[in-house]
């Protein structure tokens, strides 16, 4: 059998008169976790077919900049460009996966 506390979190919700901050909890985290995943999985999805993910088991760690261009050197017939802003929001939400991980790289802009 199936239970669930949603008669607690209406409770929760229309009692908060004291402005008191709302928490979700644990089963709510674990909901909202389960509703998200599909949005990880077609995300990665989107990086294994551009590429991405052959890209970066070569080397250790590279901007989004330099991913894109060795995408574009391995693809040198590809006319396709890639959207730099949706690869990186698409890289960070991978990263809450644990599939990557994200880590500042120092820029010598010489």
């Amino acid at each position: 059998a199936l239970t669930t506390k949603s008669s607690s979190l209406c409770a929760d919700i229309t009692n908060n008169d004291a402005g008191e901050e709302l928490t979700p909890s644990d089963t709510e985290t674990k909901i909202l976790q389960l509703a998200q995943s599909h949005f990880v999985g077609q995300a990665l999805l989107t990086l294994l077919r551009v590429g991405v993910m052959d890209v970066l088991h070569m080397t250790e760690a590279l901007t989004v900049d330099e991913i894109i261009t060795k995408i574009n050197d391995t693809k040198k017939a590809s006319t396709s460009t890639i959207n730099r802003e949706a690869l990186f929001r698409s890289l960070r939400l991978v990263c809450t996966s644990g599939v990557v991980g994200e880590t500042t790289k120092e820029v010598n802009e010489n």
